[in-house]
């Protein structure tokens, strides 16, 4: 009858351990969070879109030539 070496009986615990040293070394962030920071991201991607949009609008009217005045009196 043949034993199973000892090793073996620790070798699921030893391969949890390697993998959870190997991720503590990477930056992972859990799905969830990453996620939330997408959604984040696009809200500030359609926030800035508009401002720009504004901005654009605001700048042409500023640069058109305002109407020109009668001078009074004359």
């Amino acid at each position: 009858m043949s034993r199973i070496p000892p090793f073996l009986d620790r070798l699921p615990e030893a391969a949890q351990q390697a993998w959870s040293a190997a991720l503590a070394h990477l930056d992972v962030v859990p799905r969830e969070a990453f996620e939330q920071q997408q959604a984040l991201l696009a809200q500030a991607e359609a926030r800035l879109a508009a401002l720009e949009a504004r901005v654009k609008e605001l700048s042409a009217t500023q640069s058109s030539p305002a109407p020109a005045s009668k001078p009074s009196g004359q």
